[in-house]
């Protein structure tokens, strides 16, 4: 007489767990391919990258080329990946300016600009704070947080968020300067929109 197995929850589990192991192995496989196929001088720029190419991205930044200034945006933001970020140093080489106006730019521009400012935002050091306020960078965040946005630009809207609570807390002082602004109700209802 034939009888079938039971087919339990425990079962169910290690088919689902052998399944799961064959997909990452695959993937794995896959990953290996694509990091053998680039080139070995890339993988060297990558591992090499530190400090010292700052000023190559801030030429790059003040490009008129829009895949330049992408180009030299994501160097910046592959230093900032460095444990620990170079902030002084990238404060120090004078891009500051210049990310306050990409910030005004174009989308993708503008996501990468919002990203490292908000990051540079975070140096505890009331010059770099005042120079925030004063090239308007902190008004951009505030404009950026009450204002409509479509979901696919939620990292910008966070990574904005992050940038103007920086300022904000690094004072009461600041705090106020960010919250004379007025955009906090409007970040507000915002936020319960997406909540909803």
């Amino acid at each position: 007489m034939f009888r079938k197995s039971v087919w339990t929850f425990q079962s169910q589990q290690y088919l689902h767990s052998q399944l799961r192991t064959s997909k990452r192995l695959e993937m794995l496989a896959s990953k290996r391919t694509l990091a053998d196929s680039i080139p070995k001088e890339e993988k060297n720029l990558t591992q090499t990258l530190s400090v010292d190419s700052i000023t190559q991205f801030k030429n790059l930044i003040n490009s008129n080329v829009e895949s330049d200034i992408l180009q030299g945006l994501n160097g910046f933001r592959k230093l900032l990946l460095i444990t620990p970020p170079p902030l002084i140093e990238i404060y120090q080489s004078g891009v500051l300016s210049r990310l306050s106006q990409l910030i005004a730019g174009e989308i993708s521009i503008k996501n990468l600009a919002v990203g490292i400012t908000a990051s540079m935002a975070a140096i505890d050091n009331p010059q770099i704070i005042d120079e925030f306020i004063q090239l308007g960078i902190a008004k951009q965040y505030a404009n950026i947080l009450c204002s409509q946005f479509k979901l696919k630009f939620l990292n910008i809207f966070e990574q904005a968020a992050n940038g103007i609570g920086n300022i904000m807390g690094s004072s009461p002082y600041y705090r106020d300067i960010c919250l004379s602004y007025g955009f906090f109700n409007s970040f507000l209802r915002l936020c319960d929109q997406f909540l909803i």
